[in-house]
C-alpha cells in the first residue's frame, strides 16, 4: 500500500489487525474510518463485558445487607462515577449502532457506506454532549 492511500477495515484486519492499525495511525498513514470503527467496536465490547462483571459485583453487595449496599451506593455518588456513566451510555450507543451498521453491511448489497459510518460516530457524541448536564448535575 502506498503512503497516503487508505486501507479498508477488512484490509487492516487481514494484514495484522489492531496492532497494525495502531502502528499505521501513529506513523501518520491514512486509515479508513471503518478501520477505526472496527477497533473501537472491539474495545467497547470488552469494556461492556468488564462493566457487566463490575455491575454484578456491585449488585451482589445487597446479599451482605442493606447497609453494605447503601455504603457502596454512597461511594459511587461522586462526579467521577457520573462521568463514567456518561461514557458508558456513549459506549453502549456506539456499540449498538455500529453492530447494526455491520449487520446491514453484511445483509445488504452495500459494501461501504461512509454516511452510515459517520452517523455511528456522530450520533453517540451528540447524545453524550446533550446528556452532560443531566449526568453531571
Amino acid at each position: 500500500m502506498v503512503h497516503g492511500e487508505r486501507a479498508t477495515s477488512s484490509q487492516v484486519v487481514r494484514r495484522g489487525g489492531f496492532v497494525r492499525l495502531l502502528r499505521r495511525s501513529v506513523r501518520g498513514e491514512r486509515v479508513a474510518l471503518e478501520g477505526y470503527l472496527h477497533l473501537l467496536h472491539r474495545v467497547t465490547g470488552v469494556a461492556l463485558v468488564v462493566y457487566l462483571f463490575v455491575h454484578l459485583h456491585t449488585l451482589s453487595s445487597v446479599l451482605a445487607g442493606a447497609q453494605s449496599f447503601d455504603a457502596v451506593m454512597a461511594a459511587f455518588n461522586n462526579p467521577v462515577v457520573r462521568l463514567l456513566e456518561l461514557v458508558l451510555v456513549v459506549a453502549v450507543l456506539f456499540h449498538t449502532l455500529n453492530g447494526i451498521r455491520l449487520i446491514l453491511l453484511h445483509l445488504t448489497p452495500f459494501r461501504r457506506s461512509p454516511a452510515l459510518a459517520w452517523a455511528v460516530v456522530v450520533v453517540p457524541l451528540v447524545v453524550g454532549a446533550a446528556s452532560v448536564r443531566w449526568f453531571l448535575r
